[in-house]
């Protein structure tokens, strides 16, 4: 997120950035280590999201010898992630009168947890599957031609409308990258509060984009219809990574496991859906039935643990998975609770859901089953 001017005059620090560090890294370290020690590592995994998720995506797609096994969440497709950073930000500074408070996300998303939590039959303020709900922001409108601090007005209706749907092209209703989903509301603030644009799409656009260090949103709005081109120019794409043909690192024995948090905002959960059906379609459904999972997260946000009900060590499953060549059906995460035990919940292998049995205590793993949606 700090300085990107180096894209302006050293092309050679993008590819860096991209994908060739990435890469040099594990083949100089496990060198060392067979330098060092007589032999290099006998297990070898990687863990990215975000800026290092397009390490991990590029490990499987351009250098399938790198690692044993493979973990991403918060997936990149940066050059056009930066679009729906700036598509909120657009949709709530635009128009003066669609700006929302803090304080309203918090309305707004009480709301959907109201009309939704019900639908995965536990009753615990999280969406299982946010994919299944319709919420609609007119449901908590304001009267015509008045505020409140529990309502939104009818320009912030349309703001959250839009950022729900997406940044898109205004001229061909073509979605360039998906919106967040419901449940998510409380972390939109990242992209839409504070005085300026999330900085790393700013950069982006200032020295990848529109090579012009001179360039801001105030005096240049994106535009939606035409940009996506600038930004899309061969030198830029070498730091994205979405080539679903693995087969070359699944050949060898590689275990990709993508696990994503339903409420990321910085890089909405539908990237990680996308590439995982284009992956299945690719290599096929017998292939990625052995080596390749992707498992959903409730509540979970971007990166890390935050907002999730619980966690589980991913190298070792990772491990398990290489060892065995069992590929993982079930994966139980574990977080405490307000009175000092522990809660335990299955993941379940995408499309599947975990479904409370009807029995039993809702913070055991044991209640539940995982079933088509």
């Amino acid at each position: 997120q700090g300085d990107s001017s180096y894209a302006l005059t050293e092309p050679e620090k993008v590819i860096d950035f991209g994908y060739r560090a990435g890469h040099e890294v594990p083949v100089k370290a496990k060198a060392i280590m067979a330098a060092y020690y007589g032999s290099g590592p006998v297990f070898s995994f990687i863990n990215g999201c975000g800026g290092s998720a397009v390490t991990a995506q590029n490990a499987i797609q351009r250098y399938p010898g790198d690692y044993d096994a493979v973990a991403i969440t918060g997936m990149s497709d940066k050059t056009h992630h930066i679009f729906h950073q700036m598509w909120n930000w657009d949709a709530t500074h635009l128009n003066e009168a669609s700006y929302i408070s803090p304080e309203k996300y918090v309305v707004l998303h009480d709301a959907v947890i109201q009309q939704c939590d019900v639908l995965d039959r536990v009753l615990d303020g999280v969406l299982e599957n946010p994919l299944l709900c319709k919420f609609d922001p007119a449901s908590i409108q304001c009267a015509a031609g008045t505020d409140g601090a529990s309502c939104l007005t009818a320009p912030q209706v349309t703001a959250v409308r839009k950022i729900y749907a997406g940044a898109t092209n205004p001229l061909t209703h073509q979605q360039i990258f998906p919106g967040p989903l419901p449940g998510s509301e409380i972390t939109w603030t990242r992209t839409t509060t504070g005085d300026a644009p999330f900085r790393l799409s700013e950069n982006f656009f200032k020295y990848f984009v529109f090579k012009d260090e001179s360039w801001n949103s105030n005096d240049h709005p994106v535009n939606y219809a035409t940009d996506v081109a600038l930004a899309d120019v061969p030198e830029n794409l070498v730091v994205n990574a979405l080539n679903p043909d693995i087969s070359e690192f699944v050949a060898r024995g590689g275990k990709l496991l993508l696990w994503e948090g339903w409420n990321d905002t910085y890089i909405p959960p539908d990237l990680a859906i996308d590439y995982y059906n284009s992956v299945v379609n690719t290599i096929g459904s017998l292939s990625a039935q052995e080596s390749v999972r992707l498992f959903m997260v409730p509540n979970k946000e971007h990166c890390g643990w935050e907002g999730a009900l619980g966690e589980f060590d991913v190298g070792a499953e990772l491990k398990r998975w290489v060892d065995t060549d069992v590929a993982p059906e079930r994966i139980i995460i574990s977080g405490s609770i307000e009175n000092g035990g522990t809660r335990t919940r299955p993941l379940c292998p995408h499309p599947q859901v975990a479904t409370f049995t009807g029995t039993g205590s809702i913070d055991d793993a044991a209640n539940f089953s995982c079933n088509a949606p």
